[in-house]
């Protein structure tokens, strides 16, 4: 019987390819930026498995941090506490991936995406209730599939491909303009008919298939796997070249006979591959599958010529992997939860509040200190709110978009009620700028804003730019960070402060060491200051706590507790002075005091959620504000 359901999915694959070429990589690659600096895990179920194989292998290649490939129930069995996660999926539908994707979400990984070729799916319902992760759906009608993941496999690989290039500045230019271009310009092969004719002639009458592969080649080599199991085509089992001469070649010396060889040799490994099936014995039916050109691009062409593989192995096992049929237990199987527990929600807050500490959930002490922390704050009573505004009022993320009508909405209702409003920041102008736009006219005069993190303070009806006056710009100092390899080459200067950012895959922790050792070197003692996106020198001292005092003596307030909220706690983060203190609420990071700096929102609650969570739980009653902090919430 000829595959033919199977086949008609892979006579689509041009317009896949071509569609993927065509659309707008922003998004993706907006998401990937934020993986740069993070070791991965890639998950994936079923055919998006491949695809998170080929995502863990580029993100590797081009970043040179680890990454690999997982399923769902690895991400649901273990806590990933050092690195990122990105889900695959081409419905968005999948329990698995869904379930991993909600535990990673109420554990806080970070970052946390999803990519989806699907509009409206369950992962993108949980990117609205988490939204401090990323959920992004790439749709076009060709990318949906069949029994298998055809197009969903190329459509990934294309996409993933195109966003790591742009976020790392290298050109489109030598990815091919046509699938037939690919297997042309990019395989030993002129043709993917060519490909499926060689591979009868190695699959036909023989029981097992050895797949051997270059690193480059990996993604390939396990879509084939993937293939040949799920649609019953055949034995199969992969190596690399070199794990290959490690005990797997002594099948070839009982079961020659019965075995074909697919070897997926790359052009950086072509002497290792050349060698290593020069050795296999003669009666070993071979077929070389050369690649060349990048190697994002050889591992598209990889995944394309396995499709074909397992084409030209259907023919002969009389299967469609288009339409192979499922078992009544395969249905069962399919419908099993890979996570029985549950949790109730009080747990959960209780241990996302100790694990944004570093403490064990199960820890005795530290439990007794997020009590005390929860029972202080909804006990005591606030003269003033203090808001930082990068990352607590506006997402860091999307800094040139409004602000949300929640946050804006929130703010008016507390100032209305009476509160005193401070806002600090670390920028100038522009930040005065959006929340004269945000906020409406009536409030301007009753909120005061730090601008330069503290060091210019005004209040909002001002519309005149806080501007200060210019720095040195031809020191030495400043030239030493124009220069510096580390620094992104962009330095902004006045009189009270410096600001500056880091190079693509730096740390902004470490630009911040960097220009520390630049300010040793040029005899200025400073403080230096990091938010997400920035490192700042305090020229003049200033801290956004210096907010608070200019609020008591401008309001008339006494010396009761000020409730400060902001996201950047931790040190050398532009929000520590400012926190540290027991009525200081993180919306992220936080610091190692037991008694300060704590974030004690739901399990899941990050950034600008968590500052809209914290708002509506505080009212303003008599000239004082009362928090009043659920265990129980819910994101």
């Amino acid at each position: 019987m000829m595959p033919s359901r199977y086949l008609n999915e892979l006579s689509k694959l041009e317009g896949v390819y071509l569609a993927a070429l065509a659309m707008d990589i922003g998004p993706l690659a907006r998401i990937i930026e934020g993986w740069a600096l993070q070791p991965m895990l890639m998950i994936g179920s079923g055919g998006s498995f491949s695809a998170a194989k080929f995502a863990a292998d580029t993100h590797e290649s081009s970043t040179g941090q680890v990454a690999r490939a997982g399923t769902p129930l690895e991400l649901i069995s273990r806590e990933v506490r050092s690195g990122g996660v990105a889900c695959f999926s081409a419905s968005g539908r999948n329990q698995d991936i869904v379930t991993a994707f909600r535990l990673a979400a109420t554990r806080e990984t970070t970052p946390l995406s999803a990519v989806v070729l699907a509009a409206g799916s369950r992962l993108e319902k949980l990117g609205d209730r988490f939204r401090y992760s990323d959920v992004i759906g790439v749709v076009h009608p060709s990318f949906r599939d069949g029994f298998l993941a055809v197009a969903s496999v190329v459509g990934f690989a294309v996409l993933i491909t195109r966003a790591y290039r742009a976020v790392y500045g290298r050109s489109e230019e030598d990815i091919s303009g046509s699938l037939s271009e690919l297997v042309r310009e990019a395989t030993s092969f002129s043709s993917l008919a060519e490909i499926r004719s060689a591979a009868d002639g190695v699959i036909a009458g023989r029981q097992y298939v050895s797949v051997l592969y270059s690193s480059e080649l990996a993604a390939a080599a396990v879509d084939v796997e993937s293939r040949f199991v799920e649609a019953a085509l055949g034995g199969v089992h992969i190596a690399d070249l070199r794990n290959f001469g490690h005990g797997r070649h002594f099948w070839m010396a009982r079961k020659a006979a019965e075995t074909g060889v697919v070897a997926l040799i790359s052009e950086e490994q072509k002497q290792l591959g050349d060698r290593t099936v020069s050795l296999l014995p003669d009666e070993v039916a071979v077929l070389r599958i050369g690649f060349r050109g990048a190697k994002d691009v050889q591992g598209v062409a990889g995944l394309v010529a396995g499709l074909y593989l397992a084409a030209s192995a259907a023919g002969f096992a009389g299967v469609d992997p288009g339409r192979p049929g499922v078992p009544k237990f395969g249905r069962s199987l399919y419908h099993l939860k890979a996570y029985a527990g549950r949790t109730s929600q009080g747990v959960l807050n209780r241990s996302a509040a100790l694990s944004r500490k570093g403490a064990r959930p199960e820890d005795g002490w530290w439990i007794e200190k997020y009590e005390n922390a929860l029972e202080r704050v909804n006990t005591s009573r606030y003269e003033a709110l203090v808001l930082d505004y990068d990352g607590t009022l506006c997402d860091s993320r999307e800094r040139e978009e409004p602000w949300g009508a929640d946050m804006a909405g929130e703010l008016k209702r507390l100032v209305d009620e009476g509160a005193v409003l401070g806002l600090a920041t670390g920028r100038g102008p522009s930040a005065g700028i959006e929340l004269r736009a945000a906020l409406p006219t009536e409030l301007h005069s009753r909120v005061l804003v730090g601008y330069y993190n503290g060091a210019v303070i005004r209040f909002l009806t001002e519309a005149e730019d806080p501007l200060v006056d210019a720095g040195d710009g031809e020191s030495s100092l400043l030239s030493s960070l124009l220069r510096d390899p580390m620094l992104n080459g962009s330095v902004r200067s006045n009189a009270v402060q410096i600001s500056t950012g880091v190079r693509q895959g730096v740390r902004v922790e470490d630009g911040a060491e960097e220009v520390r050792l630049i300010l040793r070197q040029n005899g200025v003692d400073a403080e230096v200051v990091t938010s997400a996106h920035s490192v700042d020198v305090c020229l003049g001292g200033q801290s956004k706590e210096d907010l608070l005092a200019v609020m008591r003596s401008t309001f008339g307030l006494t010396n009761g507790p000020i409730l400060r909220v902001g996201d950047r706690g931790r040190r050398p983060g532009n929000d520590w002075k400012l926190l540290d203190d027991p009525h200081g609420l993180s919306v992220d990071q936080v610091s190692g005091d037991p008694v300060h700096c704590w974030s004690l929102t739901p399990a899941g609650t990050k950034g600008t959620q968590a500052a809209v969570h914290y708002l509506k739980c505080l009212h303003w009653t008599g000239g004082e504000g009362r928090l009043r902090l659920s265990r129980s919430s819910r994101p």
